[in-house]
């Protein structure tokens, strides 16, 4: 049995808020409501809901879910009905904002607005139709997943947030940027150098977007990763050309951009002649900044020299033992499997 007045009591003045989204918290103010709900009822155009608390003056009630239509409150109370009260309306979502305005498949975004709902509940988000994975819901906050999947293409695309799948926001525009290479700094190296990659729409970090770099189709190893910036180790390949590079992130591949691996080169030695044992000194480029960076080995008439010092200019060398007396013994410089070598800079090998 609830405590209350008489059925010609039962009132609703008024609701707080008048207008808002699917869930919205609303304040029913009026008399006679009763001090507990016991067996009372309080509706929602025609639907019952259930109250979030109850006192003789005030009822706080949330608007249905899955509601898309305006309408009145009504309190019942052993079989007497309030007054309907003043209508609430329903708002279609408002979107105001996405920040970051601009990025790549895979990529979190944050949209802002009002009447989203106060939980999903069969409502989604679109980007030129395609629904995003969404990671968190508020009635004015929603985190969501720029689609990968769908055969969405580069450019501005339309972001609209539908509520119970038939109220829609107003759209707003996000850039999709697909990844693309703008330079590759130097543009050619030995093997097992690290170039960076410049460009964008990389993608914040490798484990997030599934990001691989590609050097001649073989992958490479990677250092340092940004939207705009990767740095790649060269890998190994059976010889020295021009090769494709190529990333990708979030199953997106940018276009090629060429990029010379090199050989070893070598452009003088010194000194000639000189004697077993003794310090030679070679002069070039595309060694490699240290020897394990192809990694890089020296042989002088066929055995292996003992290294002293390796720049990517400059190795420094004992000539070994092992080679024989006379004229015109070749240097050979491997990095990383590619060797070079130049016939009219050979030494002489003296007692």
């Amino acid at each position: 049995k609830n405590p209350v007045s008489t059925g010609s009591s039962l009132r609703i003045n008024s609701i707080s808020p008048s207008t808002g989204g699917p869930g919205t918290i609303v304040t029913i103010q009026g008399q006679g409501f009763g001090t507990v709900q016991g067996s009372s009822l309080v509706s929602y155009a025609g639907v019952t809901l259930t109250p979030h608390s109850w006192s003789d003056t005030v009822i706080v009630a949330p608007i249905p879910l899955n509601n898309t239509v305006n309408g009145a409150f009504v309190v019942t109370i052993g079989g007497n009905s309030s007054n309907p009260s003043a209508q609430f309306s329903v708002s279609d979502p408002i979107l105001s904002g996405i920040t970051p305005p601009s990025g790549t498949p895979g990529t979190q975004v944050t949209l802002t607005g009002q009447f989203f709902g106060v939980t999903q509940n069969g409502s989604y988000v679109s980007f030129n139709g395609q629904v995003s994975q969404v990671i968190n819901w508020s009635s004015n906050v929603i985190n969501c997943v720029v689609p990968t999947s769908g055969g969405l293409s580069p450019g501005n695309l339309s972001v609209v947030v539908m509520v119970n799948g038939n109220r829609p926001s107003n759209s707003l525009s996000f850039s999709l940027i697909f990844p693309s290479i703008s330079g590759i700094n130097p543009s050619s190296d030995n093997v097992g150098s690290v170039i960076t990659i410049n460009g964008q729409g990389f993608g914040a970090s490798q484990n997030q977007v599934g990001g691989v770099v590609t050097i001649g189709g073989l992958m490479a190893s990677v250092n340092f990763w940004s939207d705009y910036s990767i740095q790649a180790r060269v890998p190994q390949v059976p010889n020295p050309a021009v090769y494709n590079v190529m990333v990708t992130s979030n199953q997106k591949q940018s276009t090629p951009f060429p990029f010379t691996i090199s050989s070893p080169e070598l452009a003088g030695i010194l000194p000639n002649p000189l004697k077993r044992g003794e310090l030679l000194t070679i002069n070039g480029k595309y060694f490699g900044q240290t020897q394990s960076e192809g990694p890089g080995s020296v042989t002088i008439d066929g055995f292996p020299a003992s290294i002293q010092g390796w720049q990517d200019n400059q190795i420094r060398v004992i000539v070994p033992n092992g080679a024989s007396t006379g004229s015109n013994k070749t240097v050979l410089v491997n990095v990383g499997g590619l060797e070079g070598f130049r016939s009219d800079l050979q030494i002489n090998l003296i007692f």
